[in-house]
């Protein structure tokens, strides 16, 4: 008996039920994913727990990575020693003054750099699925977050040696979140995307 014979030979002593999850596990219809095929792996999913994990994990986690970075690891005197490093293996030798101010310049875009991802990641998180709509409630939420964070992340500095605390970084964070903030409202206002007047729905145990 050639192989092909014993393929499409018919499955014998099974139940129709058990022979039809079979055939449809082990031939899955063309044109389908997994998901797609069955429905079982979403379908007890509670939305609260996929909207987390879609829209506000990322927020989260960045907000982590933002609170580690105000630890002695990545304090000044660290962070010199590598942009030092860098500069020097690609300039050569770099006048003490040029170098600090390069380095000031490096920090502080790094605090707008940071905070305006956080702003971005948040507006997004309190978006949810309300995909291509504007709302001035999801930006100042964002916002409000972002200072919070900074302030937060100062008041930490305060506590650690090699760090220092400032209102002023308080303030170029707020800046850059809320940079990003109005380009995203500007991108809005450009694709001519409808706003969404109504309250949007609870998108999560947060939201």
């Amino acid at each position: 008996m050639t192989s092909s014979s014993r393929a499409n030979r018919p499955i014998t002593g099974l139940s129709s039920d058990w022979a039809r999850t079979v055939s449809r596990v082990c031939v899955p219809p063309i044109g389908k994913n997994r998901f797609e095929r069955d429905g079982s792996l979403t379908r007890n999913v509670k939305p609260e727990t996929r909207n987390f994990v879609r829209y506000w994990l990322a927020a989260i986690l960045w907000t982590a990575v933002v609170l580690v970075a105000s630890t002695d690891p990545f304090s000044a005197e660290h962070t010199g020693k590598i942009l030092g490093f860098v500069l020097s293996s690609v300039f050569g030798s770099i006048d003490p003054a040029r170098f600090a101010f390069i380095h000031f310049l490096v920090r502080k875009s790094a605090h707008v750099t940071e905070y305006a991802i956080l702003a971005l990641l948040f507006f997004r998180a309190w978006r949810g699925d309300h995909l291509h709509h504007w709302r001035f409630a999801w930006a100042r939420q964002a916002w409000a977050i972002c200072i919070a964070v900074a302030a937060t992340d100062e008041f930490h500095q305060s506590f650690v040696p090699s760090r220092g605390s400032s209102l002023w970084d308080v303030a170029l964070d707020a800046a850059g979140a809320a940079a990003v903030l109005a380009i995203v409202w500007l991108h809005w206002k450009w694709i001519g995307a409808p706003a969404s007047d109504a309250a949007p729905a609870k998108q999560t145990a947060l939201g």
